[in-house]
């Protein structure tokens, strides 16, 4: 019958192990058969991880297969684009400190820094300088050390609330999500004021409510489809502060808003913010970028960024 799917109704194919990763934007239509006159299947998100089944006589359509299974068609071949096999990296789990878990890992084919600290035995500061958050936390004897709040190139000042040891430098102006330090140490995450707050970082968006995700899953909006790398700030459901931080090389490495979002579920959290990231996600070990940044020097190589605002956490052994 003309221009009747192919393959419909036969036994599926055997997986090929050919990994492809879809680059047309905002997703890709998937058809019944090698041709645009072909009936449109499904379509797939961009970033998407596909499986490539077959390919028509002149290679110029593939037959794919989501990694879930659910979608299985033709699509232009110009847009998955084979993915480079690399060795997964085994989840690291270590304990730096007192109350301190590290969990260094790779999720979406994606390293991870998260770092899970009881707030009885540390001690959060925020730093209001313009300069890298290695050499922040070297110069302050930090434990670790992380880029704050997303900021505005033209003045290089954080877009929401920064109160560094109680010293304000820029008042609640808008409802943005918070980290709160009360001066007594309890730690909260709130878009509101909080009593006797002492240290207070802020970022764009929440991420996490009530161990909800609240990104969602489905949108084409390029905000929650481009992949970058993370900075996210939360709260275990035992209280204890994590701080995540995603590698990322756009657009194919880093993670979706959701998948950092619901990396922070698979690890407890109850409420989390994003933080910013791209060029500015930073994870710093004892004074020592651990993380892979996303900025680039002009050598090409992966580079520090220097930011306005630096969070530092001291553990107990600094004090």
């Amino acid at each position: 019958m003309e221009n009747s799917p192919e393959g419909l109704g036969n036994t599926p194919p055997a997986p090929s192990n050919e990994n492809y990763r879809v680059t047309a934007q905002p997703f890709l239509y998937v058809r019944e058969g090698p041709g645009k006159s072909y009936a449109k299947v499904d379509s797939v998100m961009l970033n998407e991880v596909v499986e490539k089944l077959d390919e028509n006589e002149d290679g110029t359509w593939f037959k794919i297969r989501t990694s879930h299974g659910s979608i299985t068609g033709w699509c232009f071949a110009q847009y998955p684009q084979k993915e480079i096999e690399t060795q997964p990296f085994e989840n690291k789990t270590t304990y730096p400190a007192k109350g301190v878990t590290r969990i260094e890992g790779e999720l979406h084919r994606t390293r991870f820094y998260l770092t899970i600290c009881n707030p009885l035995d540390i001690k959060i500061e925020v730093v209001h300088e313009d300069s890298r958050p290695s050499s922040i936390a070297k110069k302050a004897g930090a434990k670790f050390g992380f880029n704050g709040d997303d900021w505005e190139r033209a003045t290089r000042r954080v877009k929401g609330t920064e109160i560094c040891n109680g010293k304000i430098y820029q008042k609640r102006i808008k409802s943005k999500p918070s980290l709160i330090v009360t001066k007594g140490g309890k730690v909260y995450i709130d878009h509101k004021n909080i009593p006797d707050q002492w240290n207070v970082t802020s970022g764009l968006r929440y991420l996490v409510k009530d161990a909800i995700n609240l990104i969602p899953i489905n949108s084409t909006l390029p905000k929650h489809t481009e992949r970058h790398a993370r900075s996210v700030r939360g709260l275990h459901a035992d209280g204890s502060v994590m701080f995540l931080t995603v590698d990322g090389d756009y657009i194919y490495r880093g993670m979706t808003l959701w998948q950092a979002a619901s990396l922070m579920l698979d690890f407890g959290c109850v409420i989390a913010f994003d933080g910013g990231g791209g060029g500015d996600s930073v994870d710093v070990v004892d004074g020592t970028v651990a993380n892979v940044p996303d900025d680039e020097a002009p050598n090409g190589m992966p580079n520090e960024r220097r930011v306005p605002q630096t969070i530092l956490v001291f553990t107990k052994e600094e004090d």
